[in-house]
């Protein structure tokens, strides 16, 4: 009989860890929820939602001392100026030999002469202009939107679209887009996809082989090189075998958040993805399934541990496990971003690490106010017959 009565106990602690778990996943998921009526009231904006374990792996590795000066790719910066020293620049820099000359300016309106323009980007079979897209009325197609004014007019100008990718207006940029479908089997390839193609169609081959419709930007510890007309001017070989990107890196319209900067320029964004797809600094992704497994059973085992352990220094074993946990989570998580390029959130992970011991208190404290009522009706029950008898 005691073998017996130990394997029910046994049991029925392993079901009430069981519902527990369960209990934390459904706090955690309540918390992380962006449009749930239980987080309205704590995040006012999307923008508060919009973060993710990697981000902060991405600081971290940011924040390294080793920093890699990119060798490939050059910004030069035309700060406020003119149509004609745009123009002119775009000549000039064709003259040093640059393996690439991204232009990221929209020529949308054509001016009083353009033929120094058209004569210009016609000269050329390197160089790559912007366009924009938008969704089109059939789902998961685009249609190209901004446009220059010369378009499909020059033979060997190639274009690429210019938009990044966010979950709403405002988000941070963490990927980038290798091409758009733009109906009936036809892509238009993205801005940066443009540009590597004419570097390396083995690279970009690559790129499309893995199948993906949107790309981690590798942003830590990179610098892409920036300088203006003037230092471009002064020292023109430079760009020389580079793949050299004109456009304006402080131009108010055209700054978004990323994970490592607060505030970056859009062609400083393209640079950097740019750089990724030629590094080949390409990341996978572990399934969300994964991290849901994680996250559940180690609160179980958690949870389990704690309802099931008699000893009086029960409290700092559990909040000394709790901290260890969260702390292996966070340190292979930055291991495998850093060096293995795998993104691994562990984000539901460590919140039912911290909301394993909560569920444990809530539940105890619904169990007690059952226990209470239940044996306040049997007193109540006892009472009344009593009563009976003494009638």
């Amino acid at each position: 009989m005691k073998r017996i009565r130990w394997k029910d106990t046994r049991v029925s602690l392993i079901i009430k860890a069981a519902g527990m778990t369960a209990l934390a996943f459904l706090l955690s998921w309540l918390l992380t929820a962006p449009f749930s009526a239980s987080t309205s009231a704590i995040f006012s904006s999307p923008e508060k939602t919009d973060f993710i374990l990697s981000d902060f792996y991405a600081q971290v590795a940011d924040r390294r001392p080793v920093r890699h000066l990119s060798d490939k790719v050059l910004i030069i910066d035309i700060g406020r100026a003119g149509r004609d020293e745009i123009v002119s620049l775009i000549e000039d820099v064709g003259m040093c030999m640059p393996a690439v000359i991204g232009v990221d300016v929209n020529f949308e309106e054509p001016g009083e002469d353009n033929s120094h323009l058209l004569g210009v980007l016609g000269g050329g079979n390197n160089i790559v202009l912007p366009v924009s897209v938008a969704a089109s009325e059939k789902e998961g197609e685009f249609v190209i939107d901004d446009k220059p004014f010369f378009y499909g007019e020059i033979p060997g100008v190639r274009y690429g679209a210019v938009n990044l990718p966010g979950k709403f207006e405002g988000a941070t940029i963490r990927e980038f887009r290798v091409s758009y479908p733009t109906g009936e089997g036809r892509r238009l390839d993205s801005f940066v996809t443009a540009m590597a193609e004419l570097v390396s169609e083995e690279k970009v081959a690559q790129l499309r082989e893995r199948g993906k419709e949107l790309e981690t930007i590798d942003y830590p510890s990179r610098e892409i090189p920036v300088v203006d007309m003037e230092k471009f001017y002064s020292n023109p070989e430079m760009a020389e075998g580079k793949i050299v990107m004109i456009g304006a890196v402080n131009e108010a319209s055209d700054m978004h958040g990323t994970p490592v900067r607060s505030s970056m320029a859009g062609i400083m964004i393209h640079a950097q993805a740019l750089s990724t797809v030629l590094d080949e600094a390409f990341y996978s992704s572990m399934p969300k399934w994964f991290d849901e497994f994680v996250a559940m059973s180690l609160c179980f085992l958690m949870i389990l541990m704690s309802i099931g352990m008699s000893s009086k220094f029960k409290g700092i074993i559990i909040r000394i496990v709790q901290v260890t946990l969260v702390y292996l989570a966070i340190r292979i998580g930055y291991s495998l971003y850093v060096d293995h390029k795998v993104i691994l959130d562990f984000s539901l992970t460590l919140l039912m690490i911290a909301f394993g011991t909560f569920a444990i208190d809530i539940w105890n404290g619904f169990d007690g106010m059952i226990q209470g009522g239940v044996k306040g009706a049997r007193k109540i029950r006892n009472k009344l017959k009593e009563r009976n008898k003494e009638i």
